[in-house]
Order: C-alpha cells, then sequence, then structure tokens
C-alpha cells in the first residue's frame, strides 16, 4: 500500500529538522472524470500555482489542455495573494505545472468514480444526496451511479420540500422507467427494482407543471431508498 503522506512527528518533536519541501495539490470539478487544469492548485512551502483559477462554480467550462490560464504567488512574501509573479518567474510556473502534469498523470490513471451501494444489509435503508453525489449534465443533477446489489421491492422516498399538490415520483434504471402517483403531501412510492450498476434516475413531477428540477446545494431532491422484499 502506498501511502500518499509523510509521518509529522520528527517535525513537531524538532521544529529547526530539517524537512523536505513538498508539493501538494488541489482538484476540483464536477462530475466523474477528471479535468486537466479544472480549478486546480499546487502548493509548495513558498509558491501556490493556480491553473484556471475561478472556475470551480462553471463546470461546464472546457479548459485548454495546451495553453492554460495560470497564477503564480509567492505566499512568504505575499500571503494574501495580491501580486501574480507567472509571467516574472515562468520558470517556477513551468516547473509547478510540470509537477501538477504528473502527478493528474498518475491520479487520473488509477481513479474510478465511487459507486453508491444500494440494498446492502450493512446500511438499508441509504441517503442519495442530489447535491453531493449526483452526475451531472450541463450542470443539472442527473442520477446517481450505483449498484443495486439486491433485487427486489424498494420504498422511495424524496424529499419534495414546500412543493404541494398531486403528482408522480419517477425511477429510471436499466433502460425501463416507472412513475407512481403521488398524493398532496405524499412522497414516496414501492418500485421493484432489479439487481445490477449503471446510473439511477429518481425524480418528482408535478401534475400540473411536470418534471421538477432541482439545482441549489439545499437538500430538496434528496433520496432515500430502503430494500423492504424479494
Amino acid at each position: 500500500l502506498q501511502i500518499d503522506g509523510m509521518n509529522l512527528a520528527p517535525l513537531l518533536e524538532d521544529p529547526s529538522a530539517d524537512w523536505p519541501d513538498r508539493t501538494l495539490f488541489i482538484q476540483t470539478h464536477r462530475g466523474s472524470a477528471p479535468r486537466r487544469y479544472h480549478n486546480c492548485a499546487a502548493i509548495s512551502q513558498r509558491y501556490k500555482w493556480l491553473g484556471y483559477p475561478g472556475t470551480g462554480g462553471r463546470w461546464t467550462m472546457e479548459t485548454s489542455q495546451t495553453d492554460p490560464v495560470m497564477e503564480l504567488y509567492d505566499m512568504e512574501q505575499d500571503p494574501g495573494e495580491q501580486n501574480d509573479l507567472a509571467e516574472q518567474q515562468s520558470e517556477v510556473v513551468q516547473q509547478m505545472r510540470q509537477a501538477y502534469d504528473d502527478w493528474f498523470d498518475e491520479v487520473a490513471g488509477n481513479w474510478k468514480p465511487g459507486i453508491i451501494h444500494i440494498g446492502n444489509e450493512a446500511e438499508n435503508p441509504i441517503g442519495l444526496c442530489r447535491y453531493q453525489d449526483s452526475e451531472y449534465q450541463d450542470e443539472i443533477p442527473f442520477g446517481w451511479r450505483v449498484k443495486i446489489e439486491r433485487g427486489g421491492t424498494y420504498e422511495v422516498r424524496i424529499n419534495r420540500g414546500s412543493l404541494d399538490g398531486p403528482g408522480a415520483l419517477g425511477v429510471a434504471w436499466q433502460g425501463r422507467t416507472h412513475t407512481e402517483p403521488l398524493e398532496n403531501g405524499q412522497d414516496s412510492g414501492r418500485f421493484s427494482l432489479p439487481a445490477g450498476e449503471g446510473r439511477l434516475e429518481v425524480w418528482f413531477e408535478l401534475a400540473d407543471i411536470g418534471r421538477i428540477t432541482f439545482s441549489s446545494n439545499e437538500t430538496i431532491g434528496d433520496v432515500e431508498m430502503e430494500w423492504v422484499g424479494a
């Protein structure tokens, strides 16, 4: 097992101990595929290098793979990060960019998206967070990447918030779509779902509006699923 870390005990015991510089990397993106240079950073003891800074909320922005927007700050001399030194210290920029590229290649080459397991006895029911765990298309949450371990009947409950009125609860799984009518205030239905792996969609419809899209980072739209029998 290769641990991506260092034992800090010697430094804590002796602050004057000789300690090698180490670059830390940060990568922020939404979706199942890592995106090179998207809202990323490489941070050494002295410098912070940024790739496409400020694009964290613009998830669909295509970042340049050949000429990325980059910034560089000297954190020792400029802890407030007010002076971008990218043009003056191009050699440091390229060094840190190369370190980031090497790290990205290693991580992206071995990285797989997390799979949510549903129907396992160890966690039944299980919650599906729409904002945190969803797949995204065009910045809209669009289901979850899951593995249903046990086929059978599931009680599916959605947080409809303050949305009143009759409607329906929809589930799309393994190429099939199921809907169950909901009365005013009702938030759950039962669905027969086979075991398998793929993208699971759960949504709420209002009779006079249609399917509701939740795009905020609140709990509305979150789902709870419970296996209730074969």
